[in-house]
């Protein structure tokens, strides 16, 4: 099977980060439904190996959200010109790329996903 995207291992700093990351990927509406339950089925490994309890994710759940970034920016291309890249860092350097994706791009989650990128970087001001 040839994977579109995988997660950015680069930019998790630590196991509940992760976890989070990979429960927002799963609950995506944009994701395939063999990549939501894939990201699950990871989500449960690493919350397991790292002793996550169900309290601790209610509690984390319970605090104010300081990350804006949407999960949809931490997709990793792995074709193209910018394979190796996540939508977040090639909307911030090339848009007009995002941009292709969001209206042309034949898999649907990743236009979807490119949108919300898009709107994200216009909407939030965020810089290069």
């Amino acid at each position: 099977m040839n994977v579109l995207y995988t997660t950015n291992k680069e930019n998790t700093t630590s196991k509940p980060d992760l976890i989070w990351k990979l429960l927002a990927y799963a609950l995506d509406p944009s994701a395939s439904l063999p990549e939501a339950e894939n990201a699950a089925r990871r989500m449960v490994g690493v919350a397991r190996r790292s002793g996550t309890t169900i309290n601790d994710l209610r509690n984390a759940l319970a605090a104010p959200n300081t990350d804006p970034t949407p999960p949809a920016a931490e997709v990793v291309l792995n074709f193209g010109k910018h394979a190796g890249r996540t939508l977040g860092d090639i909307a911030r350097n090339d848009p007009a790329y995002v941009e292709w994706l969001a209206e042309n791009y034949s898999k649907e989650w990743l236009r979807n996903a490119a949108s919300i990128v898009l709107d994200w970087i216009s909407g939030e001001g965020v810089a290069a």
